[in-house]
């Protein structure tokens, strides 16, 4: 049992529920036991060394008595943490074993649904499985976009009409991203994973978005996830544009990208 500790939080505080074990929490449990072999079968230094190089993580200790402790920045201010516990020196045999933690942080960590932030949790695992695998898998980017990025993009369209040239720069910064812009479009770029850059595009002129890859990796993830990895950033964008403007947030679709915990919180204070 994790006993927290000041600023780190769980995927049950961020659904807002108390005293019940959420449908993420069990989520969690799985993933924690599908990807243990990822640590128990590679060495720490190997690991470092992807972590840090390609997917943009840290490897650090963040004094939960863990072996060490996987940390992703999805977003400014948005953190997951993976602690690997390794019980296997312990004199006590009833103490033996192996197992994985899950934990979050930053202080807009609790704006975003849990269930946004165990996908890309689970992805960079994902990620990390396949590199040090060194498997040479190839998804070719189809020239039709799927269903789901499809209707995602047209139902996240509307928010972006009030966004101005001004905000740009303040919402590059929001996402951890880079920004290209001229008189007629915009480009925001972001790297979740070294190597793959989703880009969200639109066209001031016909108010049209898009969501495209680019990237000497950009093939290495399935299409699945590429969709998700447009999607979580077009999310990000939906929440800097309801805290910019107050009438963003009256939308539906801008309301589903935040957590029950926030809402509740933001109800609560009106």
């Amino acid at each position: 049992m994790i006993r927290m500790k000041g600023k780190y939080i769980t995927a049950r505080e961020i659904d807002g529920r108390q005293g019940i074990k959420t449908p993420h929490e069990h989520e969690l449990e799985a993933i924690g036991k599908a990807k243990l072999n990822i640590f128990l079968e590679n060495k720490y230094r190997r690991i470092k060394i992807i972590v840090e190089n390609n997917l943009q993580g840290v490897v650090e200790n963040i004094n939960f008595n863990e072996t060490y402790t996987l940390s992703f920045e999805f977003f400014p201010e948005v953190k997951a943490h993976i602690l690997f516990f390794n019980y296997e020196d312990e004199e006590d045999e009833a103490l033996g074993g192996s197992e994985l933690k899950f934990l979050f942080s930053g202080e807009r960590v609790q704006w975003v649904p849990s269930e946004d932030l165990i996908s890309l949790l689970d992805a960079h695992l994902d990620y990390l499985e396949m590199l040090l695998s060194e498997e040479q898998e190839n998804h070719p980017i189809p020239h039709e976009k799927t269903e789901l990025l499809k209707t995602s993009i047209q139902q996240r369209t509307e928010p972006f009409t009030y966004l101005k040239i001004d905000h740009l720069s303040d919402l590059a910064t929001f996402v951890g991203g880079r920004i290209q812009q001229n008189t007629s479009s915009w480009q925001l770029s972001k790297t979740f994973l070294s190597g793959i850059d989703v880009i969200a595009s639109y066209n001031i002129k016909t108010k049209s978005l898009d969501v495209f890859y680019e990237g000497e990796s950009k093939t290495k993830i399935n299409n699945y996830l590429r969709d998700q990895l447009g999607i979580f950033l077009l999310n990000h964008c939906l929440r800097f544009l309801a805290i910019t403007f107050p009438e963003v947030k009256k939308l539906k679709i801008v309301k589903q990208t935040f957590s029950y915990s926030y809402l509740k919180s933001q109800y609560e204070n009106s």
